[in-house]
């Protein structure tokens, strides 16, 4: 995210493209945690993890989404 700070051509971009290039980082980011998070609830429970918890670790992850708010917000 830093990198978008020093790129000076940002008034030649469309808003659809800046966003993508803004919220691409951020998902792959809900994606690592949310796998990793995943990984670890399966160690510790011992045993495959049923859809209820499937389901509930994206939900608890789901803040991560929340950091590309800032800088779209100044676009």
């Amino acid at each position: 995210m830093s990198v978008l700070i020093i790129y000076d051509g940002w008034q030649s971009q469309k808003l659809l493209e800046i966003a993508g290039v803004i919220i691409g980082p951020v998902f792959a980011m809900f994606l690592g945690h949310s796998f990793a998070a995943a990984i670890a609830r399966q160690v510790d429970v011992g045993r495959v993890l049923n859809n209820t918890k499937r389901i509930a670790i994206p939900r608890s992850e789901a803040p991560f989404l929340l950091l590309c708010v800032p800088p779209l917000a100044s676009t």
